[in-house]
């Protein structure tokens, strides 16, 4: 298309014609009536000048899209290498370390949050409702929960009203609890230490590294210590083992992660996969936050998955989740 020549209106300058197209430095050049003036190509045909023919505007209309899509096709490229940037990071800062442990993967017990539950999102992805809150915090007592400085909990007592509570959400989701913004922030904390002389301590997470797969499992209310399901995994991209002043914690890939429905995770029994092999209940996960499971229970896991999300929107990326965490790990099946 040839804009040389196009009449262009101005708010400010008035009418114009082009008298230049640069397209390597992006520039367009229009001869006003107080001289030339040069603005950038083609978004300036939304901000700053209109065409004044019709045909030739909506000509230009495709232009700008074909460019905004280049743009954003850029900028997914520059992500994905951002995070093959941070993930050799990690890789070396490793192999720096002067401790070593060997490699694990990770499951953990998630406190069961409706938060934005519909037929597609089993919940974790906003505030608890209120029923759901008295449970945790009255009825079950969980942890932060219950804690006195917990915002959920000083809502149910008056404290602070709901619309207040709700604006603490909005401003930082993880404060209020971790599991609200679960599937916000695709990463979860390994917790404190709850009883015994090590009370309060924070937990550190040993031996899951850069690309071990995280399992997240749950149970709802009421339901008995052999409902425990999974719904959610991802492949972790950065881990931060913990320390004394703080917890272990675990990110996920920006790609390789994965929710379930509500009849999805109802179908993904954790007991089918991993059973305690120490005490007299294999069934009972006890007050730890986190479990380490091998290779072999991680692959059966994606494999299940694999079968679950067949003709769903999710079967390409679980099945190129599976490859990649096989690849990616030497494991041969």
């Amino acid at each position: 298309m040839n804009l040389i020549g196009t009449k262009v209106k101005h708010k400010l300058f008035g009418e114009g014609k082009i008298t230049k197209i640069d397209k390597i430095n992006n520039r367009v050049t229009v001869q006003f009536s107080i001289g030339e003036k040069v603005f950038g190509y083609p978004f300036c045909f939304t901000n700053f000048l209109e065409i004044i023919d019709e045909k030739m505007k909506s000509e230009i209309s495709i232009i700008i899209n074909q460019e905004v899509q280049r743009r954003e096709h850029e900028r997914e490229i520059e992500e994905i290498k951002r995070h093959e940037r941070a993930q050799a990071y990690e890789m070396e800062r490793a192999s720096k370390t002067s401790r070593s442990y060997p490699r694990q993967n990770i499951a953990f017990k998630c406190t069961y949050c409706n938060g934005g539950k519909s037929n597609s999102c089993i919940g974790f992805n906003g505030l608890c409702s209120d029923e759901q809150k008295k449970y945790n915090i009255f009825t079950k007592e969980r942890t932060w929960c219950f804690a006195e400085e917990n915002p959920c909990r000083m809502y149910l007592e008056g404290k602070i009203t709901k619309t207040q509570l709700e604006e603490k959400y909005k401003q930082d989701n993880s404060s209020v609890c971790y599991e609200s913004n679960l599937f916000r922030a695709w990463c979860y904390e390994a917790g404190y230490v709850v009883r015994g002389r090590n009370k309060g301590k924070p937990n550190t997470i040993r031996g899951v590294q850069t690309n071990c797969l995280c399992v997240l499992t749950t149970q709802k209310p009421k339901a008995n210590k052999m409902q425990r399901y999974i719904f959610g995994v991802f492949i972790v991209i950065r881990s931060d083992e913990g320390d004394e002043m703080s917890a272990g914690k675990v990110m996920a890939h920006p790609k390789y992660r994965i929710a379930l429905t509500d009849n999805e995770a109802e179908k993904m029994c954790f007991w089918n996969y991993h059973k305690n092999t120490r005490g007299k209940d294999p069934y009972k996960w006890g007050q730890g936050l986190f479990r380490y499971i091998d290779d072999t229970t991680a692959l059966k896991i994606l494999d299940d998955l694999k079968v679950l999300k067949q003709n769903t929107p999710d079967e390409k990326l679980v099945n190129e989740m599976a490859e990649y965490f096989c690849s990616v790990n030497k494991l041969k099946r």
